[in-house]
């Protein structure tokens, strides 16, 4: 028997989680809130908290299976939020190094902050982006981060309520319409991405 494989590709579903819970319930397979509670947490990560979504009504409706199935949200969201001291006072470091200019914020992670943190790449690109959210006269926020055993800089683009995912695809990137990134080769390259989300502006 020839290995077989299966690509399949909804880009109309706002996380891997929905699609996976929506095929479930087409196919009445049982959902044990165990599974439940891991469906739900990767709609919530993947959302960014419901904030991004394709197709909200069809987020919330699966969200709603699965709350009904036996997700546990609050030990859920004790899980992904509730943090050490130490670690929400390294969040507070990054937080200070944001840069704030033209309705943009960007921050830029050198290698040095390896020195400084016992912290993976991952977690500073993806976990320190959103600690410019929320923000009322930024639209859009960029997180820069020196990857330094691919000897790359993983950006990572958000925006509130503006498609931004199409300069992200001029530099290779993509993602979803308001949370996207790309791989960059160099700062300079940094300093054009910085400069092209202005001008989107």
């Amino acid at each position: 028997i020839e290995n077989v494989s299966l690509l399949l590709s909804d880009s109309t579903y706002s996380a891997c989680a929905e699609l996976i819970t929506d095929m479930a319930l087409e196919l009445n397979l049982k959902i044990n809130p165990r599974a439940a509670s891991f469906l739900y947490a990767g709609i919530v990560t993947d959302t960014g908290r419901f904030q991004w979504m394709h197709k909200p009504e069809r987020v919330f409706l699966v969200a709603s299976m699965l709350t009904g199935l036996g997700a546990k949200t609050t030990e859920l969201y004790d899980f992904l939020y509730v943090e050490t001291l130490e670690s929400k006072q390294m969040k507070n470091y990054f937080s200070n190094r944001f840069v704030f200019e033209d309705g943009v914020a960007y921050l830029k992670n050198d290698k040095e902050v390896f020195e400084k943190f016992n912290i993976d790449v991952f977690s500073v690109s993806r976990g320190m982006v959103n600690l410019a959210a929320g923000i009322d006269t930024i639209k859009i926020w960029l997180n820069f981060t020196m990857d330094p055993e691919k000897n790359i800089i993983l950006g990572e683009f958000r925006s509130r309520g503006i498609k931004i995912v199409d300069i992200a695809k001029k530099y290779g990137g993509g993602g979803h319409e308001q949370a996207c990134g790309a791989s960059l080769q160099t700062w300079e390259q940094v300093d054009q991405v910085i400069q092209d989300y202005k001008q989107l502006l």
